[in-house]
């Protein structure tokens, strides 16, 4: 029953804040033609840099871009944050249009300067994104906050099926949904319940 209950929670807590989700979308210049670099577009011909000014915390990365390539295993495309995390968006692609969600940035601040490259490890060049969008996820203000403390405790065991449930309420929580059941076949048992209310 337990465990039901914190996937409740979690549940909740996700889609409370997807509600709040919210974006700001960059369109970065295309990259370099395919001949025009050998190995590094941002060392040899400095693409590109994002500036952002947004001062919000990342719940995700997500970049969206057309890509062509004369050698697929050859090609990486690469974004680095303003505090030096990087992460290899993808590597080896063939060409055609790509989705990629980065959770990588995760609890950053998104402002200052990103850097966006293309790497080549043959050296010749022959790989190019088009068409680019990165969205900077965040939740909005106004999103609760994670609940915690639940009694009885994560991974209690010998919990009796009647009794009292109780955690304390993220911030700025004003109301909660209750369910429990079987995944699947949830009964919702509270609609609305006010936050800090037994």
């Amino acid at each position: 029953m337990k465990r039901k209950i914190l996937l409740f929670l979690t549940m909740f807590y996700f889609l409370a804040n997807a509600c709040f989700a919210d974006q700001y979308d960059y369109n970065p210049v295309n990259s370099p033609g395919p001949s025009a670099y050998d190995s590094d577009t941002y060392t040899e011909l400095g693409w590109t840099t994002i500036s952002v000014s947004e001062t919000d915390v990342l719940t995700s990365v997500v970049i969206d871009y057309t890509y062509s390539t004369s050698w697929a295993s050859e090609g990486s495309f690469h974004l680095k944050s303003p505090i030096g995390t990087y992460v290899e968006i993808a590597s080896g692609e063939s060409s055609g249009t790509y989705n990629h969600t980065l959770t990588n940035f995760n609890g950053e601040a998104m402002n200052g300067n990103w850097i966006l490259w293309i790497e080549d490890s043959w050296g010749d060049g022959g790989n190019q994104a088009t068409d680019i969008t990165i969205s900077f996820h965040y939740v909005a203000a106004g999103a609760p906050s994670i609940p915690s403390n639940p009694n009885p405790a994560v991974a209690a065991t010998g919990v009796a099926t009647s009794g009292n449930l109780t955690w304390d309420f993220g911030a700025d929580t004003d109301t909660y949904d209750l369910w429990f059941g079987e995944a699947g076949s949830m009964t919702e048992v509270v609609t609305g319940g006010t936050a800090g209310a037994t």
